[in-house]
Order: structure tokens, then sequence, then C-alpha cells
């Protein structure tokens, strides 16, 4: 974890991986492939709203459907239960790589773009952590403002 630049009169309040709160902004720096890096920043000012949700691939509980209606036909059909177990096989792995892709995500909006940062190796605790402080932060800089 490498420590953000800031300007002068700014401090970092929080950071988790390469997702940096301080006094002033939100900053993501991230890799996108082949050596190149995107860096999103947000003035506190500009952020409109947070949200955790999840993501998935429903399209693997369809194809598990799918599998497990063929094979109960086709076992009935030729009245041979020989279909059932690579039924349930690959039902099985389509059900494992559903889990494996559902995973949690952070998006903070903002009045012009959005951070959308996946969270595999942090905590759900931590990224609560992380937008109670960043909306502790936006209210003291609108007091600040007004």
């Amino acid at each position: 974890m490498t420590v953000p630049q800031v300007s002068s009169g700014e401090k970092v309040l929080l950071q988790i991986h390469e997702l940096v709160l301080t006094t002033h902004r939100v900053r993501l720096k991230e890799s996108i492939g082949w050596g190149n890096i995107e860096l999103t920043s947000i003035m506190l000012g500009e952020v409109t709203s947070c949200r955790i949700g999840h993501r998935s691939k429903a399209i693997f509980l369809v194809i598990t459907a799918i599998v497990l209606i063929a094979s109960l036909i086709l076992s009935g059909i030729n009245q041979n239960a020989g279909y059932l177990l690579p039924g349930l096989v690959i039902a099985g792995l389509m059900v494992a790589m559903y889990c494996a892709t559902r995973g949690g995500i952070l998006i903070i909006n903002a009045t012009r773009d959005a951070i959308r940062l996946p969270f595999i190796r942090t905590s759900l605790m931590e990224i609560e952590k992380f937008v109670d402080t960043l909306e502790a932060a936006r209210s003291r800089a609108d007091s600040f403002e007004s």
C-alpha cells in the first residue's frame, strides 16, 4: 500500500488499498492492465451518494436449472438414471461458479463521475467504516462552506 500524495492543508483520513479518503477528496488509483493506470479523484463537495451493493452472474443459476431439468427429462424418457449424474455434476459446477463470481461493490457517485470498487479482499465492516467516514467528512466540508 503506497502513501498517497496530498496537497498542503489536506490529510489522509482513511485508506483501503488504493482507495483514499482525504479531508478534501476521494481518490482511486487502479491498474487497468498492460501497465496502464487510471486515477479517479472526486472532491468531497461533488459526492452525491454512496452505495454498497452486490454483483453476481445469475446466468450460472439459469444454466443450472436448464441442465437439471434436461437431465431429469432425459432420464425419464430413457428410463435410465445414468443421465442424472452428469447433470448433477454440471449443475454443481455452475453453482460453484455462481458463488465464486458473487462479490460486493462500493459505488461512490458524484455529479460527473463515479468510483466503482469491487471489494473482494476487504471486509464489509471496513467498507462500511469508509462510507461512514466519507459521510462525516462530507458533512464537515458542507458546514465549512456554509
